[in-house]
């Protein structure tokens, strides 16, 4: 299921993600479960936090004692990235993820993909393989123990 396809289909995708899943929901169900966790709903904090499970988490973001931070729900739209995301962070995202993102159709094939690693992550790369140079049997050789 694809955020695109819920925002779009709303009931009907959630009715489908149901059967998909073999969870008897009626689709009056369905339409309450919908309603009940709509984006503006969930934003505005006007919605159940005991609807929400989380287990093995003590005090998960979502439940009654905890609060999602600010920000958490930022525009509950489809393709947003384009505009909050630097060129850099859509370069590396696109290194690592282009593939996958073109083959789930959310890029075209002429996206352009990159074929060699964004600056960023090529410094990164080298920053992590000068300080493992540095250390010779457990010790630094420049600047201390």
């Amino acid at each position: 299921m694809r955020y695109e396809d819920l925002l779009e289909g709303g009931v009907a995708e959630l009715s489908r993600l149901f059967d998909f899943l073999d969870v008897p929901v009626s689709t009056a169900e369905a339409q309450e479960i919908y309603e009940a966790h709509h984006f503006h709903r969930l934003k505005s904090g006007d919605y159940r936090r005991d609807t929400f499970k989380n287990p093995g988490v003590v005090r998960a973001s979502g439940t009654p004692d905890r609060k999602e931070p600010p920000g958490f729900f930022r525009k509950g739209k489809s393709g947003t990235w384009r505009e909050e995301l630097t060129r850099a962070d859509v370069a590396e995202f696109l290194w690592v993820a282009g593939e996958l993102l073109q083959s789930l159709a959310y890029l075209g094939d002429e996206a352009g993909l990159p074929t060699r690693p964004p600056g960023r992550l090529r410094f990164r790369r080298l920053l992590r393989s000068s300080r493992a140079a540095l250390v010779r049997g457990g010790k630094r050789v420049l600047g201390g123990s």
